[in-house]
């Protein structure tokens, strides 16, 4: 089975398929968490600004992230990358209340 996981210690963040849906989880696009710098930054995750004349578009920002999220793992790192890039709903299933109900907040 093919699937990724990025694990912090305040959340989850992997495939649908990896976690059960709780009250502790979000389900979003892999390419919407990519392009939402306010939501990054709650989850303590850089967000590529685009600076020196860099202009990223929704799906170059997301690939980009791609790169990055794929930089952490030790799992087949182009498999992962290549299933990133085709946009995937994502899971995140927090451990931190306080975060979640901040993220829940933003995503409203």
């Amino acid at each position: 089975m093919d699937f990724f996981y990025f694990i912090n210690k305040d959340y989850l963040i992997c495939d649908i398929e990896c976690s059960a849906q709780s009250k502790n989880t979000i389900d979003i696009s892999f390419f919407s968490l990519a392009n939402n710098e306010k939501l990054l930054d709650l989850l303590s995750l850089y967000y590529m600004q685009g600076n020196y004349g860099v202009k990223y578009t929704f799906e170059s920002r997301a690939k980009w992230f791609a790169g990055y999220i794929n930089s952490f793992t030790n799992l087949n790192r182009e498999k992962q990358y290549q299933k990133l890039c085709t946009n995937p709903t994502i899971r995140i299933l927090f451990s931190n209340e306080k975060l979640l109900k901040k993220v829940k907040k933003l995503l409203v």
